[in-house]
């Protein structure tokens, strides 16, 4: 990027240029240094449309200088704002951290008190800007950056407006509320229907009406019903799920009045435990009161116990089989290995650790499938070199399977799940294909001749040396270990005493 960017290294307005970060809808945001002040700034540099460009540029400015008299530690700051040339920049400061937005990526939701604590952030500094008299108007996960500490600080007031200012449609059509979206008057309850989206999204990594953008996610925001969060995370509060249909309400007048009441609603106890007896006294003025529904238990994970008798069990019951291994075993080991690989890349598990005995796994995939393709159990390196097709479909499973734990497991900025799933189905084909390939290239034949026989005969073997029931046997019991000798551990969060929920 800095070799193509024509900014990368310019000076503008009283700063320079000096890292690419980020691209948005209305232009690129860099890393910069203020010369005067010499402390790192983010500058955004807005490029105009070609339609009304000198109108937007104007309200940019304007609106930006007005966002740059909120000071609030909530609020990303902005130092300055100008036009140079044919563009617009707003100098901000530069957090250390990561988007909301990416965050969510890939962790693909957030547990409730982790969602509750980024929304009194954001709805915070909402009600910070709200009574300045400036409105968003484009609240999304993209605009909100985690710092370091795990703090959410709302950023890029662009396209925010003066409260009852002129009318224009902007934002972002996924978060925009049904009367922001046909062009009404700025006004801080367009805000909070963002907010309310935010909070499904973040409970559930889904957006609450999913597809296409456009005039038809408009469509859907004005006409379909709002959806209850409970549907896909039975966990979430119905006093949390009341809030989140409250805040999406299709008008103004049905959403809460300002962001100080949602402030207050979220910081009731019932946003994460229930208690008929705090409904129940707080009487007509409770925000949303609800019925207490049962606290689910969370983490189940087995005990050294349980360990100890699966492993126990698993030598009484199918040592002696394993004396009997055959050449399909090794086919079935990659198998294994493959599934074991899919928990590492549907569950969050950061850090090293994760990241180490996934390849391991992978290692134990590959080379298994590998084996599989060698006469013989103690072989491990042919003795003539295979076919040149053969050694292409090998490596095409190996890129496959090397595609899937980078999507997977290590690149966790734009982490893509569906992606290493699909690409860990095909490599376990592939790599199937191409171990039964090298058996039969090596035995002299074609690498693709008689392979259904070869297969079929494996499968005979297979079956024939109990193999089924030593594999189906072992995940017997290591279901078992979880399911019957469980041990529960629910971390409880307090607050002035008073348990809250689980983390």
């Amino acid at each position: 990027m800095a070799e193509s960017d024509p900014l990368i290294g310019a000076t503008v307005g009283p700063c320079r240029i000096e890292a690419f970060i980020s691209k948005g809808g209305m232009g690129r945001v860099y890393r910069g240094r203020h010369l005067a002040l010499d402390r790192e700034v983010a500058i955004k540099v807005i490029e105009p449309p070609l339609v009304n460009g000198d109108a937007v540029i104007r309200s940019v400015v304007a609106e930006a200088r007005a966002a740059a008299k909120l000071e609030d530690p909530r609020i990303v700051q902005v130092y300055d704002v100008g036009i140079q040339g044919a563009l617009c920049y707003i100098v901000m400061q530069l957090l250390r951290g990561e988007t909301l937005e990416r965050f969510v990526g890939w962790r693909r939701f957030l547990h409730p008190p982790e969602a509750l604590r980024i929304m009194k952030d954001v709805v915070g500094a909402l009600g910070a800007a709200h009574r300045a008299g400036i409105v968003h108007r484009d609240v999304k996960p993209g605009n909100v950056m985690l710092d370091e500490t795990g703090a959410a600080r709302l950023m890029d007031f662009g396209i925010a407006g003066a409260v009852g200012g002129s009318a224009e449609a902007a934002g972002t059509v996924d978060f925009m509320a049904p009367e922001q979206a046909l062009g009404s008057q700025p006004d801080p309850r367009t805000d909070l229907y963002a907010c309310g989206v935010m909070y499904y999204f973040l409970l559930t990594g889904k957006l609450p009406y999913p597809g296409e953008g456009g005039q038809a996610a408009i469509l859907r925001h004005r006409e379909c019903p709002i959806p209850d969060v409970r549907a896909a995370d039975p966990s979430v509060t119905r006093f949390a799920a009341s809030l989140i249909s409250r805040l999406m309400a299709k008008t103004p007048d049905g959403r809460p009045a300002n962001a100080d009441e949602t402030l207050k609603a979220l910081d009731s106890p019932e946003m994460l435990q229930e208690s008929a007896v705090v409904s129940a006294s707080a009487g007509d003025d409770a925000p949303m009161p609800s019925p207490p529904p049962p606290v689910p238990m969370r983490d189940v994970t087995p005990t050294p116990v349980s360990r100890t008798i699966f492993l126990a069990l698993t030598v009484v019951a199918f040592g002696r089989q394993w004396f009997s291994v055959v050449q399909a075993d090794w086919m079935a080991a990659g198998v294994v290995s493959a599934l074991f690989l899919l928990p590492f890349y549907l569950v969050d598990r950061r850090g090293w650790l994760r990241k180490t005995l996934a390849v391991l796994l992978f290692a134990g995939m590959c080379l298994s499938f590998y084996k599989f393709g060698l006469p013989g159990l103690s072989v491990w390196m042919p003795p003539v070199l295979p076919a040149i097709e053969v050694l292409i479909l090998l490596g095409l499973g190996l890129a496959c399977a090397l595609g899937s734990l980078w999507e997977g497991v290590f690149d966790e900025d734009t982490r893509n799940t569906n992606l290493a799933l699909w690409l860990l189905g095909g490599a376990v084909l592939i790599l199937a294909v191409g171990g039964a390939s090298l058996r039969l290239s090596l035995q002299g034949g074609s690498g693709f001749s008689g392979m259904g026989g070869l297969l079929a005969g494996e499968l005979r073997s297979f079956i024939s040396s109990q193999g089924f029931w030593r594999w189906s046997g072992f995940a017997f019991l290591y279901a078992g270990s979880w399911v019957f000798f469980p041990k529960r551990k629910p971390t409880s969060q307090r607050v002035e005493g008073r348990v809250l929920g689980y983390v």
